[in-house]
């Protein structure tokens, strides 16, 4: 008997644990379908969290960025009302993507963005008074009510949440696309409106087996507690690919439900984001039979520059290449074009380990407007596998007249030099650059490490790195020292984004934003960039018009905060 406050202790401890586990997974989910490609989540109330945290608010950056734009009057009143439309501003946001591909090959892409609402008689006052809705029947089923606002899209809502459907549909040439024994059908009309309707009702009345919500990848992405999550899946872009003339062997198969999952996160002092790629049967299946090892950072160690812009590490097994032209049943054309072509094609899957470098340093716009040949400098190196397959294709080259053979070296030829492109190959290596002297330095094998410790040490147990000083980069691009730019400049600092090899289930890759704040939210350094930059847009505007020589206006030149204020 005394044990049963214990055992009682332990089921109500499982209790709230399985609630709290709940708890994480959003009821927006219920609205996506299982079938949706691309679903993306914000958190809202733990952005907004940080942000509070940090003194500041998104109203008060639109505030701000209201103040600045002087060319739009209205845009004061349009925000006043839409804090007053019931939206619950503090609700996750969630946008989806589905697609629909009709008898007749056609095709609808929908996006929809879902938001909270906390009393649907404000939201639906707020959409009887925006000018392009006025008029406009409000239609009520039994599970939503919705407003069409023509065959592109739909505003729906229901207690708790409101839905913005949008529809692009791509048809077909009208008796133009044959089937597979090539012949030509005439192509049936498609109601758009129609199919707009149709796709919103299903959002709403579908089982929830049939949405998202219970798909197991989805159930672990949503366990982790994150600014943002997203959500791949390959199917849907499947069937438009499908759709074409050219329909490969096996492309379904190969293609099918693989699925990409991932998280992101504003820390303090940078924007992180973690995805893993989960393949499907057969995509497994080549990945585990090809292998990629880690990236071969020997390659970057002693590049003679300081001045690094970008540089990007690879490890790869180039035999995947031939193992997937031969699971989609086309590696015997392929094949047969390289050998006609005198290119043994064992050759071409050997010749090389794999492992390559890409490095670009030193850019400078200021001698590219004065020669566009001097924009900086780059180098590609790519490790050889096997000399004889090497050897095989680099002597039928140097037989067109590309390259210029010397013992077991090769170099580029007149050619490719008028097109100041520079190769260097021997036995071990592969390298093409634009500079003689970092060629001969590079070769030399004996300048210091570019790169700091930490960057290299990042690089370690990787089949892909990538690394970039933003902060130079937007310095080198600078026309001028007005405040935003240097707010820019001293923003951001440097990108790293990294993957490792596949381990039998998935592929792991990381991407970090660094700013050059490392105290301060990096969400919080972005948004201070708003006010300065429509300020400066301004500025660019006011200059065209004075001087006569202003364009037409387009999402890229207008102001930021009239960009904001539309949408």
């Amino acid at each position: 008997m005394q044990r049963k406050p214990f055992y009682y202790g332990i089921l109500l401890a499982g209790i709230c644990m399985l609630a709290a586990c709940s708890s994480k997974m959003p009821k927006e989910l219920r609205l996506i379908p299982n079938d949706a490609s691309t679903v993306i989540c914000i958190n809202n109330d733990q952005i907004n969290t940080k942000l509070t945290t940090a003194g500041i608010s998104i109203d008060s950056v639109i505030q701000q960025l209201i103040k600045k734009d002087t060319g739009n009057s209205e845009l004061v009143h349009q925000y006043q009302l839409l804090q007053k439309a019931g939206i619950n501003f503090t609700n996750r946001v969630m946008i989806f993507k589905t697609t629909k591909v009709y008898a007749n090959k056609s095709y609808s892409n929908f996006l929809s963005m879902i938001i909270g609402i906390n009393d649907s008689s404000k939201l639906r006052a707020y959409l009887t008074q925006i000018d392009y809705l006025k008029g406009r029947d409000i239609h009520k089923e039994k599970e939503y009510a919705f407003i069409q606002m023509d065959g592109k899209g739909i505003i729906s809502w229901n207690k708790e949440n409101a839905i913005l459907t949008m529809q692009d549909y791509t048809e077909q040439p009208r008796g133009l696309f044959p089937d597979s024994i090539m012949r030509v059908n005439e192509t049936d009309n498609i109601s758009q409106v129609d199919e707009l309707k149709k796709e919103v009702n299903r959002y709403y009345t579908e089982s929830n087996s049939a949405s998202i919500s219970v798909v197991p990848l989805v159930k672990d992405l949503f366990k982790q507690s994150a600014d943002g999550y997203f959500y791949t899946n390959s199917t849907n872009a499947l069937s438009t690919l499908n759709m074409g003339m050219l329909q490969l062997p096996k492309l379904a198969e190969l293609l099918n439900n693989n699925i990409t999952t991932g998280t992101f996160n504003f820390e303090k002092g940078k924007v992180a984001a973690n995805t893993n790629f989960y393949p499907n049967k057969l995509m497994k299946a080549i990945l585990q039979a090809y292998k990629s090892g880690k990236v071969n950072t020997k390659l970057i160690e002693h590049y003679p520059s300081k001045n690094i812009d970008f540089a990007m590490l690879m490890a790869f097994n180039p035999k995947i290449i031939n193992g997937i032209l031969q699971q989609l049943d086309v590696a015997p054309l392929v094949n047969g074009f390289l050998d006609k072509s005198g290119i043994p094609s064992d050759a071409v899957y050997n010749a090389f380990s794999g492992d390559m470098a890409l490095v670009i340093s030193d850019i400078n716009p200021k001698n590219y407007a004065q020669n566009n040949n001097q924009w900086g400098k780059y180098l590609l190196n790519m490790a050889i596998g096997n000399d004889s397959s090497f050897h095989s294709i680099m002597d039928k080259i140097a037989e067109m007249g590309f390259i210029t053979k010397e013992k077991d070296t090769y170099q580029s030829g007149k050619l490719m030099r008028d097109m100041h492109l520079i190769l260097f190959a021997n036995n071990k290596n592969m390298i093409i650059t634009n500079d003689t002297a970092l060629l001969v330095a590079y070769n030399n094998n004996n300048a210091p490490a570019p790169l700091s410790d930490n960057i290299l040490q990042q690089m370690q147990n990787t089949n892909t790195f990538m690394y970039s000083d933003i902060g130079k980069i937007i310095d080198e691009f600078a026309t001028d020292s007005s405040s935003s730019n240097q707010l820019i400049h001293h923003t951001f600092k440097d990108i790293v984004i990294k993957s490792e090899p596949f381990n039998g289930t998935n592929t792991s890759s990381n991407f970090v934003l660094r700013m050059q704040n490392e105290s301060q939210n990096s969400l919080v350094s972005m948004l201070q960039l708003f006010p300065y930059i429509s300020d400066q847009m301004q500025k660019n505007r006011a200059a065209r018009k004075q001087d006569g020589k202003g364009n037409p206006e387009s999402i890229f030149n207008v102001p930021f905060s009239s960009r904001l204020g539309s949408l």
